[in-house]
């Protein structure tokens, strides 16, 4: 859902900035390939995407090495300092649980939605791989360093 939601806001961010020919007949691009809120069939976006995964081998070898998981995350301490004296303040140390460096993948796919042909499936995954550019991270403290991603899209054989 976080791969999905990132690329909602970048797909709107390049269609604010006017990145792609919204062709006719459809009203909000986003909506029309991300979906709307709500149970209908209608609401239904015509874009899939999965869950971020390690590769195959990587989840192989977490899933047979117990206690392995560790090896993917470190923590990560600061505190505040006092600039008058240039020393830490007192009770402000504070640590947080980051991860490692390490590919994810995530596949995309086009929904065969009977009420929606006006888009070609190849127009929709060009405009998502150029929009996914705008993706540059992800997670919490993304504005402070830390999340910080990049995004490749490629054709699956």
């Amino acid at each position: 859902r976080a791969v999905r939601g990132l690329l909602r806001d970048a797909f709107k961010l390049a269609e604010a900035n006017n990145w792609f020919t919204k062709p006719d007949g459809i009203e909000n691009l986003v909506d029309y390939i991300f979906g709307v809120e709500g149970q209908s069939f209608g609401a239904q976006g015509i874009l899939h995407v999965s869950s971020a995964q390690l590769c195959s081998a990587e989840h192989a070898y977490f899933a047979a090495t117990p206690n392995a998981s560790h090896e993917l995350y470190r923590v990560q301490c600061s505190t505040a300092i006092d600039h008058k004296t240039g020393s830490a303040k007192d009770q402000t140390l504070r640590s947080i649980e980051v991860a490692l460096p390490m590919v994810l993948h995530a596949e995309i796919s086009i929904n065969n939605h009977p009420d929606k042909s006006e888009l070609a499936p190849n127009q929709v995954l060009t405009w998502l791989a150029q929009a996914s550019k705008l993706i540059t991270g992800i997670g919490a403290k993304r504005k402070r360093g830390l999340g910080q991603v990049v995004v490749t899209a490629e054709v699956s054989k």
